[in-house]
């Protein structure tokens, strides 16, 4: 795939570690992973730039030192208890996740009871939109979630509506859709696009592309490899829509090392693809395995 791997906003949460444990020259640590991909963490801990999971890991292990905030966002709150244990806080949060806070923001700020789209509950960009709205917000993972909406909200009650960056979109869509259905009184705030400026879209437009391209092209093939890391959310998306959506036998894997032979036996075209938060080492095995298996890789079309 074209737009397999690193979206813009990963690579530069990436780099700015990288560049600050280079000027520095002293350990970095993360509040959270920086990316959900343990192949990343891994090299990045080699590098001198750790992990840190709670608040209290951060007490005792990073006070008086640098800590990032990842691209997810964080609650404010929980940013306000690290600003008192660091030395400094950098803010490496997506400026699209950051566009999502905004729109949260305005959209309660018109007195308006809100919904997030976007699963799970534990994930950090997730938490970090709750956290933004101070919990007062309905979490709705699925269009069977949606019922829930029903019995909650009455007809003409004032909704705002966000969703989480790396939904899927199509289900995005679908799920708006009914709420515009049965609340008319509902507005949802969509994302601007920072790539193209002319490409409508419900959620990051590198996930929408990567999305795209994926039920555009792996129709024609016979197998789809997704490489990421499972507590990756858009790479878990992208395993869903070619299994469950497009009935695509589908592997879901970390690396190379995670491949069958067989799964490939037989098979004549294979697309690859994966997430935002997948590094090129990981996606370049996998293609080197599959031509060593079989034939040469074939670059798909620009997305």
């Amino acid at each position: 795939a074209e737009t397999a791997g690193f979206c813009w906003g990963v690579k530069r949460a990436v780099d700015g570690a990288r560049g600050l444990r280079a000027k520095t020259g002293k350990p970095i640590f993360v509040f959270g992973h920086l990316v959900h991909n343990a192949t990343v963490v891994k090299d990045l801990e080699g590098e001198g730039i750790y992990v840190i999971a709670t608040l209290e890991e951060a007490r005792e292990q990073a006070r008086g030192k640098v800590i990032l905030v990842t691209a997810h966002g964080l609650n404010p709150r929980v940013r306000a208890e690290l600003e008192m244990i660091a030395e400094r806080v950098v803010d490496m949060t997506c400026p699209i996740v950051e566009n999502v806070h905004r729109a949260a923001l305005e959209l309660q700020a018109e007195g308006r009871r809100m919904v997030i789209i976007g699963t799970p509950r534990s994930h950090p960009e997730v938490q970090g939109i709750l956290g933004v709205l101070h919990g007062e917000a309905l979490l709705i993972e699925s269009m069977r979630d949606f019922h829930t909406a029903l019995w909650l909200f009455s007809r003409n009650d004032l909704i705002g509506v966000v969703a989480q960056t790396t939904f899927n979109e199509r289900e995005v869509k679908r799920i708006v859709g009914r709420i515009n259905e049965n609340f008319p009184n509902a507005r949802y705030l969509s994302l601007p696009s920072v790539v193209n400026p002319n490409y409508p879209t419900a959620i990051c437009d590198d996930i929408s592309f990567k999305q795209n391209e994926l039920r555009r092209l792996a129709p024609k093939c016979d197998r789809v490899i997704v490489v990421g890391d499972p507590s990756s959310a858009n790479s878990r998306h992208l395993a869903e829509i070619a299994d469950w959506e497009l009935g695509i036998k589908t592997a879901f894997v970390l690396n190379d090392s995670g491949l069958d032979s067989e799964f490939v036996a037989g098979a004549t075209r294979v697309f690859v693809t994966a997430g935002a938060l997948t590094p090129e080492s990981s996606i370049l095995g996998v293609c080197r395995l599959l031509e060593k298996l079989g034939s040469p890789k074939e670059e798909s079309p620009k997305a």
